[in-house]
């Protein structure tokens, strides 16, 4: 029986909007825009704050202001990337959604062959950089990030509800990796700071979730993504979020922002 949701595109429209747009027949300034979009500069911008007050928060003695600026520019060309090869994995997906359905790879409008490239060179480009003039310690972390983000959370957004909370790990990394930058190890502090931004996300984004869900109901409606469940019932308030989601219980959520719903520090 087809499912009778407005919000969902039909097959037939989906093919409809992922037919190509010839390169040549677009302004650069567009392609460049369509490329940035695909970074998720939002997110990625997030990331590298997040990297600074760690950075700020393992020198407080002095800071190296050619380390950080390194130390920055190579985590946020690791977070554009892995942007980029995300948008790539679930490009199809968005094909589905009518509000994700017009982005740059579901649209035509770039090739998955050359985001593929751009990706993989971003993040690429991050690590080399990091490894010799930063420290390897925060370069393997930087990685690490981009794998788990990639290869773990991705993945489980079609799998699980819990994919979120799996989230928090990539999501907290950039954080430790600032701090790895300035001290060159991990330490106790280190992990203090990386779990205290793991702890964060969740109320963070149960809270944002109830506030979408107040403006934007079944917005996202179903693409077959089990993601955070919440119990939108009448009578529904924050304090009971963390309880709704921590049972499954309710219907599926759907009034989330993309960056919510598909990323602790990154969207879909």
């Amino acid at each position: 029986m087809p499912h009778s949701d407005p919000n969902i595109a039909s097959s037939d429209r989906a093919r409809a909007v992922t037919a190509s747009v010839p390169a040549a027949d677009r302004r650069l300034a567009d392609v460049l825009k369509d490329y940035w979009e695909l970074t998720k500069p939002e997110i990625s911008f997030l990331v590298v704050v997040s990297a600074l007050a760690g950075y700020l928060l393992g020198a407080p003695a002095g800071i190296d202001g050619w380390t950080l600026l390194i130390t920055l520019v190579g985590v946020g060309l690791c977070a554009g990337g892995v942007g980029m090869l995300n948008h790539l994995v679930e490009h199809r997906i968005d094909a589905q959604m009518k509000r994700t359905m017009r982005r740059p790879l579901p649209a035509g409008r770039v090739s998955p062959t050359a985001v593929r490239t751009v990706g993989t060179g971003m993040v690429c480009a991050g690590v080399g950089l990091l490894c010799p003039l930063v420290n390897p310690l925060t370069a393997i972390l930087a990685a690490l990030t981009a794998i788990l983000y990639l290869y773990v959370y991705t993945p489980l957004k079609q799998t699980t509800k819990w994919n979120t909370l799996i989230g928090t790990v990539p999501g907290a990394l950039p954080a430790l990796g600032g701090y790895t930058a300035a001290t060159g190890d991990v330490g106790a502090a280190g992990w203090a700071i990386f779990a205290i931004l793991a702890c964060w996300q969740m109320p963070h984004f149960l809270s944002l979730a109830w506030m979408g869900h107040l403006r934007h109901p079944g917005l996202l409606a179903d693409a077959s993504l089990p993601v955070a469940r919440l119990d939108v019932s009448e009578g529904l308030r924050p304090r009971r979020l963390c309880h709704a989601a921590g049972r499954g219980a309710g219907r599926r959520f759907d009034g989330l922002p993309d960056h919510l719903v598909h990323g602790a520090a990154a969207r879909r």
